[in-house]
């Protein structure tokens, strides 16, 4: 569940299969705060998903790409976004622990294509790779090209998803 900064409330949450039809409809541009969203849906092999509160497919809270490596029984995060409005920096940040929730939605891909948790991603060198591997309890697997390239194996994404989704991921409702 997503926690409301203002109130603290947890607010439960949805996912939604996106098109590019989407980047519009969303705002899903640099623009507007957003990384270039259009750039993602045109690479073949991504599936982009967004992250929704229950009941409010408006308003969107975050956004992943990910790729089947079926070569090795992974879930490639290409890339994921918190909403700006969620961004640690924003001002006024409505909700917190969008970033964990999509990494989340990545692992429980993973088991549903038996891929048994497994989900890899590069880290930036700054923030992110402290948080992936000291908070969330990711290995380092190796870098290249200079970035660091981290994977989170079935124990920890188990307990992620344990932690994140008590009943389980959950589609939006069309």
């Amino acid at each position: 569940m997503l926690v409301n900064v203002q109130s603290g409330d947890y607010v439960d949450v949805c996912f939604q299969a996106l098109e590019k039809s989407d980047v519009k409809k969303y705002g899903l541009t640099k623009r507007n705060g957003w990384f270039d969203w259009e750039k993602e849906f045109k690479i073949k092999n991504n599936l982009v998903f967004g992250l929704f509160v229950k009941g409010n497919t408006v308003e969107i809270q975050g956004v992943i790409a990910i790729q089947e490596w079926h070569h090795s029984q992974m879930i490639y995060v290409k890339l994921m976004e918190s909403a700006p409005q969620n961004k640690r920096d924003f001002p006024k940040r409505k909700y917190a622990y969008s970033g964990n929730h999509l990494l989340c939605f990545a692992m429980d891909y993973s088991f549903t294509l038996e891929f048994e948790g497994y989900v890899g991603l590069f880290a930036k060198k700054n923030y992110n790779e402290e948080y992936y591997r000291d908070k969330l309890g990711a290995t380092l697997a190796s870098y290249q090209e200079g970035r660091p390239f981290y994977f989170f194996d079935t124990d920890k994404s188990e307990g992620l998803l344990r932690s994140h989704f008590v009943g389980g991921v959950t589609i939006c409702p069309n």
